[in-house]
């Protein structure tokens, strides 16, 4: 009943967990907890994705417009 923190400083490891929560989101039951992500600089970087997606590769595309969005939790 407590909160966990996990650091991650890095936009790169920023993004890499909220793509495996996202993707785990029923699985984990990742529901019943609140998620934070304090870093600006990441979620700076998660717009200007959305605002480029046409920029992707076929499969990075597939990614983004799959769901869940591989960087927006529900």
């Amino acid at each position: 009943r407590g909160n966990i923190i996990i650091p991650a400083f890095a936009v790169g490891r920023s993004q890499e967990l909220l793509y495996w929560f996202a993707r785990q989101w029923e699985e984990w039951k990742m529901a019943r907890w609140r998620i934070y992500l304090d870093s600006p600089m990441a979620m700076k970087v998660v717009e200007v994705y959305g605002r480029h997606e046409g920029l992707f590769d076929d499969d990075a595309q597939r990614v983004w417009k799959g769901r869940p969005n591989p960087f927006r939790l529900p």
